[in-house]
């Protein structure tokens, strides 16, 4: 019993720590009666717990406590057990007493939760809260560095989740912070290393180095390829995600992933063989959904999730993608969950080239509330399932007119690329179904637009055009 981890913590502690330790074990784990009859038995025959030369339960009261034990040897395993949870919750009260005080710990706890329930509101102005009271006073001291390389660490966190690039002043920040941070403590160790090694024992056998970690040979491969931007870098870090898959959680490959993906939706962008990046990509996406990266529920946006489902269906790996849209759906944020399904169920059908129905869904659903660009897309969808269905020229001119007035004169209507990308594409099926223009003259107008929707569909009407 002299060896309890729990009764060498009690020794170390005050006497008003140890009766308030008695007082939250009343209040939390009231239900607990034979660790609360052993907590008060030490407490009654110990004096502040200092010496422990009196410390003995007798054998009439491990028989009270422990009824069901048969033997001594038994009661004593028991006792043990018990010691290991009064153990496990006096460490509890001890770190919520100093969590308790209004210090950073608490700061850096309550961002912990706010980060992993993605309460992503409220962790975005705590942590810009945190970093930016660190930065009012720089340490003067590495006794507490820790502080200031979580206010960094969280501030590039929640920056990272919402999108940095829309505040790079804000990111470059906390880069500099939590660089500043590890050049001290590298140079600190350096120098009291360099003088431990002037009294180092000679004969003492040099450090093996470790491997090196797994997730830093990927985030360094990673480096390289946004340096780079070459197919065979590209081609290590995929090797090395596969690798290495079984050594890194979860969000880490979501993150990885995420810039292959980016890498390779700029080579399709660029035009660069388009159908072997889509392919990756796709490939990418697999490897995502098959390793469960969207476990959680709000663990996908519906960008993402559309996104995903684009590339199956340009591939026309249909089978996979009824089922990607049949499990992921729950994985969307509840408030976005109902647009996006049907969004995906009518970029399903319309890949199919099954129109009617795409064109049912389309009619049966409500856009209140829908974002610009969902609503871009789905007219447009409709006006595309209007021009396969033959319907006549009249009736969807008035459509297409109708829809171009909306995107031009609405004041709520942003002006944008992808609201650019629209309205290029409604000329130029406007002048699919006028047929006044010469065939070359509107290909020329589909490769000419650096913002176009449906470009390639539009390849594939314009090829069977003919002149009126």
């Amino acid at each position: 019993m002299k060896n309890s981890k729990f009764i060498k913590l009690l020794t170390l502690l005050p006497v008003h720590k140890i009766e308030g330790f008695g007082h939250y074990l009343q209040h939390f784990y009231l239900n607990e009666e034979i660790s609360l009859s052993v907590m008060k038995h030490l407490s009654d025959t110990t004096v502040q717990f200092s010496n422990l030369e009196g410390l003995h339960f007798p054998e009439d009261i491990l028989q009270k406590l422990y009824t069901q034990a048969p033997d001594s040897k038994s009661r004593l395993k028991q006792l043990q057990n018990t010691f290991s949870d009064l153990h496990r919750w006096l460490k509890e009260y001890i770190m919520l007493e100093r969590i308790r005080k209004n210090d950073w710990v608490n700061d850096m706890v309550w961002l912990q939760v706010l980060n992993e329930n993605s309460w992503g509101e409220q962790y975005e102005k705590k942590a810009n809260a945190f970093f930016e009271s660190t930065q009012k006073a720089p340490p003067k001291n590495t006794q507490n560095l820790l502080k200031y390389w979580a206010a960094a660490y969280f501030q590039y966190n929640q920056l990272v989740k919402s999108n940095f690039m829309a505040s790079l002043k804000s990111f470059d920040a906390s880069y500099h912070a939590l660089n500043q941070i590890g050049k001290l403590v590298r140079v600190k160790m350096e120098n009291e290393r360099k003088s431990f090694l002037k009294i180092a024992p000679p004969q003492e056998s040099p450090f093996q180095q470790p491997e090196d970690l797994k997730l830093l040979t990927l985030y360094e491969s990673l480096l390289k390829l946004s340096t780079t931007e070459q197919e065979d870098d590209f081609n290590i870090l995929e090797e090395n995600l596969l690798n290495f898959e079984k050594h890194i959680e979860l969000d880490e490959m979501h993150n990885v992933l995420r810039f292959l993906k980016n890498y390779a939706i700029g080579q399709v962008r660029k035009d660069n063989n388009m159908k072997y990046y889509q392919r990756k990509i796709h490939n990418l996406n697999k490897i995502g959904v098959q390793n469960g990266v969207f476990r959680e529920s709000a663990s996908i946006t519906p960008t993402e999730f559309l996104g995903i489902l684009n590339v199956a269906c340009a591939l026309e790996d249909f089978d996979w993608a009824k089922d990607f849209i049949r499990d992921l759906t729950t994985k969307i944020r509840e408030a976005d969950r109902e647009i996006t399904s049907q969004i995906a169920q009518i970029q399903l059908a319309i890949s199919i080239k099954l129109y009617p129905q795409a064109l049912d869904l389309i009619n049966a659903m409500g856009l209140e509330g829908a974002s610009h660009e969902n609503q871009l897309f789905v007219r447009l969808t409709k006006i595309r399932c209007m021009y396969e269905l033959g319907y006549e020229h009249e009736f969807l001119d008035e459509y297409i007119q109708k829809y171009k007035i909306h995107l031009t004169l609405r004041k709520s209507t942003p002006k944008n690329k992808s609201n650019e990308g629209a309205l290029n594409a409604i000329k130029i099926i406007k002048m699919l179904i006028d047929r006044k223009k010469d065939k070359k003259y509107i290909e020329q107008q589909i490769e000419s637009k650096s913002d176009l929707h449906m470009r390639s569909w539009l390849r594939e009407k314009v090829a069977d055009y003919k002149k009126r």
